[in-house]
Protein backbone atom coordinates (compact mmCIF):
# COMPACT_ATOMS: atom_id res chain seq x y z
CA UNK A 1 0.00 0.00 0.00
CA UNK A 2 1.10 3.44 -0.99
CA UNK A 3 -0.21 6.52 1.08
CA UNK A 4 0.67 10.12 0.45
CA UNK A 5 3.77 9.50 -1.37
CA UNK A 6 5.95 11.12 -4.34
CA UNK A 7 6.94 9.76 -7.16
CA UNK A 8 9.45 11.58 -9.71
CA UNK A 9 9.52 12.12 -13.37
CA UNK A 10 12.27 9.68 -14.94
CA UNK A 11 11.66 9.93 -18.45
CA UNK A 12 11.92 12.61 -21.02
CA UNK A 13 8.50 12.46 -21.49
CA UNK A 14 7.81 14.08 -17.84
CA UNK A 15 6.11 11.06 -16.89
CA UNK A 16 6.27 9.25 -13.43
CA UNK A 17 6.50 5.54 -13.47
CA UNK A 18 5.70 3.57 -10.46
CA UNK A 19 8.53 1.13 -9.44
CA UNK A 20 7.48 -2.21 -10.92
CA UNK A 21 6.26 -4.40 -8.04
CA UNK A 22 7.00 -8.28 -7.21
CA UNK A 23 5.10 -11.41 -8.51
CA UNK A 24 3.35 -13.13 -5.24
CA UNK A 25 1.44 -9.11 -4.81
CA UNK A 26 -1.82 -10.01 -4.42
CA UNK A 27 -3.26 -6.27 -3.76
CA UNK A 28 -2.01 -2.98 -4.83
CA UNK A 29 -3.34 0.02 -3.13
CA UNK A 30 -2.43 3.73 -4.11
CA UNK A 31 -3.88 6.46 -2.39
CA UNK A 32 -3.31 10.28 -1.99
CA UNK A 33 0.03 9.80 -3.80
CA UNK A 34 1.86 12.56 -6.00
CA UNK A 35 3.92 13.25 -8.92
CA UNK A 36 6.22 15.99 -10.18
CA UNK A 37 4.27 15.52 -13.37
CA UNK A 38 1.02 15.83 -14.66
CA UNK A 39 0.92 11.65 -15.31
CA UNK A 40 1.58 8.70 -12.78
CA UNK A 41 2.23 5.68 -14.67
CA UNK A 42 1.80 1.61 -13.38
CA UNK A 43 3.45 -0.58 -15.84
CA UNK A 44 4.62 -4.14 -15.81
CA UNK A 45 1.68 -5.56 -12.81
CA UNK A 46 2.38 -8.83 -11.63
CA UNK A 47 -0.04 -11.63 -13.07
CA UNK A 48 -0.82 -12.90 -9.45
CA UNK A 49 -2.49 -9.40 -8.66
CA UNK A 50 -6.17 -9.71 -7.76
CA UNK A 51 -7.16 -6.00 -6.28
CA UNK A 52 -6.51 -2.68 -7.71
CA UNK A 53 -7.32 0.67 -5.83
CA UNK A 54 -6.39 3.81 -6.83
CA UNK A 55 -7.61 6.86 -4.86
CA UNK A 56 -6.24 10.20 -6.74
CA UNK A 57 -6.30 13.93 -6.76
CA UNK A 58 -5.58 15.84 -9.93
CA UNK A 59 -3.07 13.13 -11.35
CA UNK A 60 -3.75 11.40 -14.35
CA UNK A 61 -3.11 7.59 -14.14
CA UNK A 62 -2.09 5.43 -16.76
CA UNK A 63 -1.93 1.91 -16.69
CA UNK A 64 -0.10 0.30 -19.28
CA UNK A 65 -1.56 -2.82 -20.77
CA UNK A 66 -2.21 -5.56 -20.32
CA UNK A 67 -3.92 -5.51 -17.01
CA UNK A 68 -3.66 -8.55 -15.23
CA UNK A 69 -5.69 -11.26 -16.36
CA UNK A 70 -5.87 -12.48 -12.80
CA UNK A 71 -7.17 -9.60 -11.93
CA UNK A 72 -10.67 -9.43 -9.86
CA UNK A 73 -11.40 -6.18 -8.34
CA UNK A 74 -10.35 -2.16 -9.96
CA UNK A 75 -11.61 0.71 -7.42
CA UNK A 76 -10.41 3.89 -9.03
CA UNK A 77 -11.50 7.47 -7.39
CA UNK A 78 -10.47 10.26 -8.83
CA UNK A 79 -10.68 14.07 -9.01
CA UNK A 80 -10.24 15.98 -12.16
CA UNK A 81 -8.21 14.22 -14.11
CA UNK A 82 -8.54 10.83 -15.96
CA UNK A 83 -7.32 7.32 -15.89
CA UNK A 84 -6.62 4.79 -18.90
CA UNK A 85 -9.05 2.14 -17.93
CA UNK A 86 -11.45 1.27 -20.53
CA UNK A 87 -13.32 -1.78 -21.72
CA UNK A 88 -11.37 -3.58 -24.17
CA UNK A 89 -8.21 -3.43 -21.22
CA UNK A 90 -10.49 -5.27 -18.63
CA UNK A 91 -9.85 -8.76 -17.95
CA UNK A 92 -12.65 -11.66 -19.25
CA UNK A 93 -12.23 -12.67 -15.17
CA UNK A 94 -12.84 -8.93 -13.46
CA UNK A 95 -15.53 -9.83 -10.92
CA UNK A 96 -15.75 -5.44 -9.52
CA UNK A 97 -15.59 -2.79 -11.07
CA UNK A 98 -16.00 0.52 -9.07
CA UNK A 99 -15.42 3.86 -10.80
CA UNK A 100 -15.99 6.86 -8.93
CA UNK A 101 -15.76 10.51 -10.53
CA UNK A 102 -13.82 9.31 -13.83
CA UNK A 103 -15.88 10.88 -16.27
CA UNK A 104 -13.38 10.83 -18.92
CA UNK A 105 -13.35 7.37 -18.92
CA UNK A 106 -15.36 5.17 -21.30
CA UNK A 107 -16.60 1.69 -21.09
CA UNK A 108 -17.44 0.33 -24.69
CA UNK A 109 -17.64 -3.19 -23.09
CA UNK A 110 -17.45 -5.14 -19.98
CA UNK A 111 -16.40 -8.17 -18.34
CA UNK A 112 -18.15 -11.41 -19.19
CA UNK A 113 -18.19 -12.88 -15.83
CA UNK A 114 -18.73 -9.19 -14.01
CA UNK A 115 -20.63 -8.82 -10.50
CA UNK A 116 -20.42 -5.28 -9.27
CA UNK A 117 -20.41 -2.61 -11.63
CA UNK A 118 -20.55 1.25 -9.58
CA UNK A 119 -20.03 3.88 -11.66
CA UNK A 120 -20.06 7.66 -10.41
CA UNK A 121 -20.86 10.71 -13.00
CA UNK A 122 -19.94 8.49 -15.82
CA UNK A 123 -20.83 10.73 -18.79
CA UNK A 124 -21.16 8.10 -21.36
CA UNK A 125 -24.01 5.64 -22.81
CA UNK A 126 -24.12 2.49 -20.63
CA UNK A 127 -23.56 -1.25 -22.82
CA UNK A 128 -25.70 -4.00 -22.30
CA UNK A 129 -25.15 -5.73 -19.02
CA UNK A 130 -23.49 -8.64 -18.53
CA UNK A 131 -26.07 -11.67 -16.97
CA UNK A 132 -23.54 -12.89 -14.24
CA UNK A 133 -24.62 -8.79 -12.61
CA UNK A 134 -25.47 -8.92 -8.94
CA UNK A 135 -25.09 -5.16 -7.87
CA UNK A 136 -25.66 -1.96 -10.26
CA UNK A 137 -24.58 1.65 -8.80
CA UNK A 138 -25.44 4.87 -10.76
CA UNK A 139 -24.69 7.92 -9.59
CA UNK A 140 -25.22 10.93 -10.60
CA UNK A 141 -24.51 9.38 -14.41
CA UNK A 142 -25.66 10.68 -17.66
CA UNK A 143 -26.52 7.54 -19.10
CA UNK A 144 -29.47 5.08 -18.25
CA UNK A 145 -30.21 1.29 -18.40
CA UNK A 146 -33.50 0.53 -20.12
CA UNK A 147 -33.10 -3.14 -19.36
CA UNK A 148 -31.73 -5.28 -16.52
CA UNK A 149 -30.90 -8.67 -16.38
CA UNK A 150 -32.00 -10.98 -13.89
CA UNK A 151 -29.73 -11.55 -11.95
CA UNK A 152 -29.50 -8.69 -10.90
CA UNK A 153 -30.83 -8.14 -6.93
CA UNK A 154 -29.27 -4.72 -5.52
CA UNK A 155 -29.80 -1.36 -7.92
CA UNK A 156 -29.04 2.01 -6.80
CA UNK A 157 -30.12 5.21 -8.55
CA UNK A 158 -28.87 8.39 -7.39
CA UNK A 159 -29.19 12.43 -8.89
CA UNK A 160 -28.68 15.79 -7.84
CA UNK A 161 -31.52 17.94 -8.39
CA UNK A 162 -31.93 19.96 -10.54
CA UNK A 163 -30.90 17.50 -13.03
CA UNK A 164 -34.28 14.72 -14.58
CA UNK A 165 -34.41 11.88 -12.95
CA UNK A 166 -33.23 8.76 -13.99
CA UNK A 167 -35.47 6.46 -15.17
CA UNK A 168 -36.60 3.01 -13.80
CA UNK A 169 -36.25 -0.17 -15.69
CA UNK A 170 -39.32 -1.11 -18.02
CA UNK A 171 -39.05 -4.38 -16.15
CA UNK A 172 -37.87 -5.09 -12.85
CA UNK A 173 -35.18 -8.03 -12.62
CA UNK A 174 -36.64 -11.26 -11.72
CA UNK A 175 -34.70 -12.05 -8.04
CA UNK A 176 -33.92 -7.90 -7.42
CA UNK A 177 -34.36 -7.64 -3.25
CA UNK A 178 -32.80 -4.15 -2.64
CA UNK A 179 -33.71 -0.87 -4.57
CA UNK A 180 -32.33 2.58 -3.74
CA UNK A 181 -33.88 5.65 -5.59
CA UNK A 182 -31.83 8.89 -4.29
CA UNK A 183 -32.17 12.52 -4.77
CA UNK A 184 -30.52 15.35 -3.25
CA UNK A 185 -31.57 19.03 -3.52
CA UNK A 186 -28.97 21.30 -4.68
CA UNK A 187 -28.84 24.36 -3.00
CA UNK A 188 -32.17 26.48 -3.58
CA UNK A 189 -33.38 24.09 -6.50
CA UNK A 190 -35.82 21.54 -4.23
CA UNK A 191 -38.86 22.92 -6.24
CA UNK A 192 -37.58 23.69 -9.56
CA UNK A 193 -37.63 19.84 -11.00
CA UNK A 194 -40.71 18.09 -11.07
CA UNK A 195 -40.85 15.20 -8.43
CA UNK A 196 -40.16 11.18 -10.20
CA UNK A 197 -43.66 8.96 -9.99
CA UNK A 198 -42.86 5.46 -8.45
CA UNK A 199 -46.06 3.45 -9.89
CA UNK A 200 -44.62 -0.07 -9.41
CA UNK A 201 -42.14 -1.78 -7.03
CA UNK A 202 -40.77 -5.63 -7.50
CA UNK A 203 -42.39 -7.97 -5.64
CA UNK A 204 -39.38 -9.37 -4.40
CA UNK A 205 -38.14 -6.67 -2.62
CA UNK A 206 -36.36 -6.67 0.74
CA UNK A 207 -34.86 -3.61 1.15
CA UNK A 208 -36.07 0.12 -0.65
CA UNK A 209 -34.58 3.64 0.10
CA UNK A 210 -36.21 6.38 -1.02
CA UNK A 211 -35.51 10.09 -1.13
CA UNK A 212 -37.52 13.23 -2.77
CA UNK A 213 -39.87 10.97 -5.20
CA UNK A 214 -43.74 10.14 -4.85
CA UNK A 215 -44.20 6.51 -4.28
CA UNK A 216 -47.51 5.52 -5.91
CA UNK A 217 -47.04 2.14 -5.73
CA UNK A 218 -48.25 -0.53 -2.44
CA UNK A 219 -44.73 -2.35 -0.65
CA UNK A 220 -44.46 -5.67 -1.22
CA UNK A 221 -45.26 -8.16 1.56
CA UNK A 222 -41.18 -9.24 1.17
CA UNK A 223 -40.38 -5.81 2.25
CA UNK A 224 -38.18 -5.80 5.38
CA UNK A 225 -36.93 -2.49 5.60
CA UNK A 226 -37.61 1.48 4.61
CA UNK A 227 -35.13 3.91 4.43
CA UNK A 228 -36.56 7.54 4.00
CA UNK A 229 -35.11 11.01 3.73
CA UNK A 230 -36.20 14.54 4.22
CA UNK A 231 -37.38 15.26 0.81
CA UNK A 232 -39.58 12.22 0.94
CA UNK A 233 -43.06 13.48 2.42
CA UNK A 234 -45.42 10.28 1.37
CA UNK A 235 -47.76 8.50 3.73
CA UNK A 236 -46.82 4.90 4.05
CA UNK A 237 -48.43 1.86 5.47
CA UNK A 238 -45.46 -0.40 6.66
CA UNK A 239 -45.07 -2.19 9.90
CA UNK A 240 -41.10 -3.58 9.21
CA UNK A 241 -37.91 -1.33 10.13
CA UNK A 242 -38.17 2.11 8.93
CA UNK A 243 -35.71 4.76 9.27
CA UNK A 244 -36.39 8.48 9.05
CA UNK A 245 -34.08 11.26 7.63
CA UNK A 246 -31.59 8.79 6.61
CA UNK A 247 -28.74 10.40 4.86
CA UNK A 248 -27.60 9.38 1.47
CA UNK A 249 -25.38 6.35 1.48
CA UNK A 250 -23.30 4.91 -1.52
CA UNK A 251 -24.77 1.46 -1.79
Amino acid sequence: EFEDCFFESNDVSGRATVPSFPEGLISLEVRECWCDSGVMVFSSMPESLRLINIQMVQRHVHFEPPLPSHLEAIHVSMRDCAVNINGGMLPAGLRVLDLSRCARMQLNELPPGLRVLKLHKYEHPLRPLPDTLETLVLDKCTGHIAELPDSVRSLALYWQTPEPAPPLPARWPAHLERLVYWSKSASGEAGSAPMPIIERLPPTLRYLELNRCELRARLPKTLQELRVGREFTDRVDFTGRVVLNARKRIA
